[in-house]
């Protein structure tokens, strides 16, 4: 029988440190292989969401170019005219818009 003070060499029980190194960093590499899957598969339809709202966005700046360049042709040429009901009534509705946000 061993007394608690007994400095007797017992082999090693299970792995040794560097196999268990080697085990928990194949388990992680592992683990993140799952979750980059995990994430591109859970992603995809994000991207394409973020894919279509970018075409979108570049249309739509596109089309208010164009249209800020039409209107500044229009009003060089002197072929731009502004009702001046729809003036008063836009001023108007943001003013009545302002008042209620407060």
């Amino acid at each position: 029988m061993r007394s608690h003070g007994d400095t007797a060499h017992h082999p090693p029980v299970g792995p040794s440190l560097p196999e268990i190194r080697t085990i928990l960093a194949e388990g992680i590499l592992s683990a993140q292989g799952r979750l980059i899957q995990v994430d591109q598969v859970s992603s995809a339809p994000r991207l394409r969401e973020i894919q279509q709202a970018s075409k979108l966005l570049a249309r739509t700046s596109e089309l208010r170019e164009t249209r800020i360049l039409a209107l500044r042709r229009d009003i060089e040429r002197g072929d731009y005219h502004v009702e001046v009901e729809q003036v008063a009534e836009k001023i108007m509705k943001d003013l009545l818009l302002e008042l209620f946000r407060y």
